[in-house]
């Protein structure tokens, strides 16, 4: 009887570990599929943000004075992604803040992990039905990301 509850409180503990580990998959930088800008995912408590880490355009603009002036701030360090929370039911994460520095627009975002280890972060604009995806991977070492000093 001891060993079967044991058994049982082992199992449960290693379940719970696994969930918190689904969770945790996101963690780290990612490129995004026109390979023009990496963000890093962090974590602060329970909940996930993410910052633009690279861009592989930063300060070629073109315009006038004025232009220039307002697209040179720099976008690295823009937070993208704001209060990200994990859904264990469909292993999954939601945000009501996906920043797209190009669009210059904001979006609601669901996030899934792929099966070949790939983010799919889908972006919804007003309602689910007008939505775009875009799928980002990790940035291998070789990579302009990690290039930057």
């Amino acid at each position: 009887m001891r060993l079967a509850l044991l058994s049982f409180i082992l199992a449960l503990i290693s379940f719970a570990s696994l969930q918190a580990q689904d969770s945790y998959a996101i963690l780290g930088k990612w490129i995004n599929s026109a390979e023009d800008m990496a963000m890093d995912i962090f974590q602060e408590g329970d909940t996930f943000y993410g910052k633009v880490v690279w861009l592989k355009n930063e300060g070629k603009v073109e315009g006038d004075a004025e232009e220039l002036n307002m697209k040179n701030s720099s976008k690295l360090d823009t937070e993208v992604l704001k209060e990200c929370a994990f859904n264990k039911a469909d292993k999954a994460w939601q945000s009501s803040s996906f920043y797209d520095i190009v669009a210059d627009k904001t979006y609601s975002c669901k996030i899934s992990l792929n099966e070949d280890g790939s983010l799919s972060i889908v972006k919804y604009y007003m309602f689910s039905l007008l939505n775009s995806t875009d799928t980002w991977k990790r940035p291998g070492q070789e990579h302009a990301v990690f290039q930057n000093p």
